[in-house]
């Protein structure tokens, strides 16, 4: 079968609460980063427990801040626009 993205296409937003403590967060923003389905320049809020954290290996998407209340955190991360992708990790 084609790509997800060609199915779907890509958003510009995406909303993500993964059970808490499982590793979904992980394995979702590398899911939206290997199936590219956030366009560059859109958002990923992801609600999450203050005990898994972002991974540290994407490659697409870029943290931007994060917000705790509690137990639970909100992060905001954005999908880096292939341009941008070497300039924000330092490479130009």
């Amino acid at each position: 079968p084609p790509p997800l993205r060609r199915r779907l296409g890509r958003y510009d937003l995406i909303f993500l609460d993964p059970p808490y403590e499982r590793g979904e967060v992980a394995r979702a923003l590398h899911w939206i980063e290997d199936e590219e389905l956030c366009a560059p320049g859109g958002w990923v809020v992801v609600e999450r427990s203050a005990k898994e954290d972002i991974p540290s290996d994407l490659t697409k998407l870029v943290l931007l801040s994060e917000r705790a209340y509690g137990g639970t955190v909100i992060s905001f991360l954005e999908a880096v626009r292939p341009t941008d992708a070497t300039r924000d990790r330092g490479g130009g």
